[in-house]
């Protein structure tokens, strides 16, 4: 990818931190993501709610970053020429992935793929009112763009980067489309994980990666909520 080589490639790797801290925001992040969750479900309880679970289960990712990295990656306020140009690029990420979604949907309903037509989050977002609904917005636009993009654009993008810059970049935005586990969204969540991985080497700042993903996830959340 030849604009890469006009942007930062910067890696995170066991140098930024000692062997136990990189081993425990690995160890909290994968709790985050995979652990937390699954321990939260089956906890006793009638009152504990789904959006209790995911507000739960960010909270270890939080403390990874707080405590492992948030001193070794580029995480700075953004000017408001910054903001702006995040803003316009997050708005044509969006438009881009809609409509390549809208073609891979259409080519799926060709071939007489089956597919679910939206994410669970979005069935979610509809069924949840009052309090819970306010508390999945922030799980899933506040928390969810923090500890993903730390994730795909700072750890794996990292990991990878040793293969090379363009090999980390398409490696990071595939696994970001992957752990979704949304088929129908595929290409469309492919195309947001680049965009969120080139606006973090564009600004040289995770929080332009950060603010791109939290205005999708908000996007989306207002349209499923408005339904």
């Amino acid at each position: 990818m030849k604009f890469l080589s006009k942007l930062e490639k910067q890696p995170w790797s066991g140098d930024d931190s000692s062997p136990a801290g990189v081993a425990g925001a690995f160890f909290l992040l994968a709790s985050a993501i995979f652990i937390v969750p699954f321990i939260a479900q089956k906890l006793p309880g009638e009152g504990l709610t789904l959006p209790d679970i995911l507000l739960f289960s960010a909270m270890p990712g939080i403390c990874a970053y707080g405590f492992f990295v948030a001193g070794k990656i580029p995480f700075q306020p953004l000017s408001g020429r910054e903001i702006i140009q995040c803003i316009g690029v997050g708005i044509l990420t969006i438009l881009i992935a809609g409509g390549v979604t809208f073609l891979w949907q259409l080519l799926l309903t060709v071939l007489k793929i089956p597919f679910e037509k939206e994410q669970f989050a979005a069935v979610l977002i509809r069924k949840s009112h009052g309090v819970d609904l306010v508390k999945l917005f922030f799980a899933l636009c506040v928390f969810t763009p923090l500890i993903e993009e730390l994730l795909f654009r700072r750890i794996i993008y990292g990991f990878f980067l040793k293969w090379g810059a363009g090999f980390a970049f398409f490696v990071a935005a595939l696994l970001f489309s992957f752990c979704h586990f949304f088929i129908a969204g595929l290409p469309g969540l492919f195309i947001l994980g680049a965009g969120f991985q080139f606006g973090y080497l564009k600004f040289r700042n995770l929080s332009a990666a950060v603010l791109m993903h939290a205005l999708v996830n908000s996007s989306a959340f207002i349209a499923a909520s408005t339904m």
